[in-house]
């Protein structure tokens, strides 16, 4: 029986976690610490770079910013799109701009089915982030809302300092935008058309891209690379 407490601090206060192992849904692995939410997680004081965060089976509803230098590890994780064998973690992100914000170098992000229904992009590395990995995913539904040009994974090219190490393999990309007129979308969009500095070692292999909706018919801005 678990009645009488208090949860707070956790960004989700409370969560149905089943049967799940380690009691508890989130777990950084160097830590041992458990939580409610992939943010909570990232946010810890005591989640530092290098650390490892596991999320368990299950769907996390929220939109999650990677200001640290770690591993996200889904049930999934070192298993190709194709060869799925476990029940997924999914993130299911509900804002506008972008389901998983990667702000900082040295983030790999691996073996996740991830959502973003109303964002414009799926995952987005802010301009010069080193050393990205998103490997072993399931990137669909996004962009469904109606407006702006849409991506399941977007790197940002910029005029102040060059990017390198980024390695895009072995994901599923699907159902990508609206057709809407005007705009257009990318499976993996390597995007700035007026960036000066470079993207060096920049690996994009073995995805699965299929069902990206572009609505400039005319034009070659869709992106999608298998």
């Amino acid at each position: 029986t678990v009645s009488g407490n208090t949860f707070s601090g956790n960004t989700t206060d409370t969560r149905d976690v089943g049967n799940s192992s380690g009691g508890g849904i989130v777990t950084n692995t160097n830590t041992g610490k458990s939580y409610c939410s992939i943010q909570a997680a990232i946010n810890d004081p005591l989640t530092d770079n290098g650390h490892i965060i596991s999320a368990s089976a299950g769907t996390y509803n929220e939109d999650i910013v990677i200001n640290k230098s770690i591993t996200l590890k889904g049930t999934n994780a070192g298993k190709s799109c194709g060869s799925w064998t476990e029940t997924p973690s999914v993130i299911n992100a509900s804002g506008t701009n972008t389901g998983i914000d990667v702000q900082v170098s040295g983030v790999t992000i691996d073996g996740f089915e991830i959502m973003a229904p109303n964002a414009n992009t799926g995952i987005t590395q802010f301009v010069g982030v080193s050393n990205l990995q998103i490997v072993n995913n399931k990137i669909h539904a996004v962009g469904l809302a109606n407006g702006g040009n849409k991506y399941a994974v977007r790197i940002l090219g910029t005029n102040d300092v060059n990017a390198s190490n980024i390695t895009i393999e072995d994901n599923c990309i699907y159902d990508v935008g609206l057709s809407t007129p005007g705009y257009h979308a990318g499976g993996i969009a390597i995007i700035q058309s007026t960036a000066t500095k470079t993207i060096s070692n920049l690996s994009i292999k073995r995805n699965n891209i299929q069902n990206i909706r572009n609505g400039n018919q005319n034009n070659k801005y869709v992106w999608g690379i298998t």
